[in-house]
């Protein structure tokens, strides 16, 4: 049986504990962040490559529709007819109802033109948007597990110090990150408000 007078004290081996604890969980923070920074400029790069492709996907589509309009436009006017047959036309009123029927047409494509250009536009932003929540998941992930290693760091931080990791510290460091900045700062605030002849 070891000599008593040779073991550490329990004060000793808790701050040892924590040591080590402590060391440890920094090295997970390192981790965590190494992990994020290698996950980061491959989602940028996938959002800057989306970012590339909507354009050249939007650009297409705003040429293939110029053509297609210039195209119609000149079918539109090949309608109408010229010259003494054109002048016969008006009389008789085929004109009129050619022009009408060529303004209904230019209306019908420019509609048509819109709405394949809202269809492109919806899908590029569905996308864009995927991407997006990709993102914002990462970095609430990463936040979160950067936080619960910061409140377990805390609580060896505190053993380490003498002070005895028990069920209360650990809930007043969960109820301490449940606190809104906010709150935190109002609560600072009170306590700088409550001077040392301060009276309940």
């Amino acid at each position: 049986m070891p000599d008593a007078d040779k073991l550490p004290s329990v004060q000793e081996r808790r701050e040892e504990i924590a040591k080590r604890m402590g060391d440890q969980l920094r090295r997970y923070v390192l981790e965590i962040n190494k992990a994020y920074t290698k996950k980061h400029p491959s989602i940028e790069f996938k959002r800057t490559q989306a970012v590339e492709r909507h354009r050249s996907e939007r650009k297409a589509l705003d040429d293939m529709q110029r053509i297609r309009w210039e195209k119609e436009t000149s079918a539109r006017a090949a309608r109408l007819p010229k010259g003494v047959s054109g002048l016969w036309s008006r009389i008789t009123g085929k004109y009129s109802k050619i022009r009408t029927q060529n303004e209904l047409d230019a209306w019908q494509s420019y509609t048509r033109d819109q709405a394949e250009r809202d269809a492109l536009v919806s899908r590029q932003l569905d996308e864009r948007q995927q991407l997006q929540r990709a993102i914002k998941q990462m970095r609430k992930q990463r936040s979160q597990d950067i936080a619960d290693l910061h409140n377990e760091l805390s609580a060896y931080l505190m053993m380490e110090r003498g002070y005895a990791a028990t069920a209360k510290v650990k809930a007043d460091l969960g109820k301490q990150s449940e606190k809104s900045p906010r709150d935190r700062i109002r609560e600072r605030d009170r306590s700088k408000d409550k001077g040392s002849d301060f009276n309940p």
